[in-house]
């Protein structure tokens, strides 16, 4: 996972479901769960989804976080500074952004067909984001 993580690339389904299933089984529990930034693909929506089928918790919302792709390189570039990430520098930042641009709307379809999606200016602050997030998660879906 960290190799692939470290040079911009999307782990493979197997790997990510491994690391999510113990978690989600026990949030489950717990009430409830939020995972950030997966799935990345078709593939990983469908086995993520008939993994979450199997301990009834298939998600209720999928919120997208909408932002250009520039606000999102230079948010990178800023972390980068401050946490001396190794895996965002501007070559593997160019690579995920371009792995998403290729990857990720065919995700976001395939779960507005299903009318699970809500999408959310993601411009700005923390706080403002996290403001319109809760504000989505109490509204019905947008899409479909």
């Amino acid at each position: 996972v960290a190799a692939s993580v470290t040079a911009g690339d999307l782990v493979a389904v197997d790997d990510v479901l491994a690391v999510l299933a113990a978690p989600l089984v026990a949030a489950t529990h717990a009430g409830g769960w939020v995972l950030d930034g997966v799935p990345r693909t078709i593939d990983q929506a469908r086995a993520r989804e008939s993994m979450l089928a199997t301990m009834d918790a298939t998600p209720e919302l999928i919120v997208a976080l909408e932002v250009p792709a520039s606000e999102v390189a230079a948010r990178l570039r800023a972390r980068a500074q401050i946490e001396h990430r190794a895996d965002d520098t501007e070559a593997v930042i160019a690579h995920r952004l371009a792995v998403w641009a290729r990857e990720g709307p065919p995700v976001l379809a395939w779960y507005e067909q299903q009318k699970r999606v809500t999408r959310v200016d993601a411009r700005g602050n923390a706080a403002t984001v996290a403001g319109r997030v809760a504000a989505a998660a109490h509204e019905p879906t947008t899409s479909g």
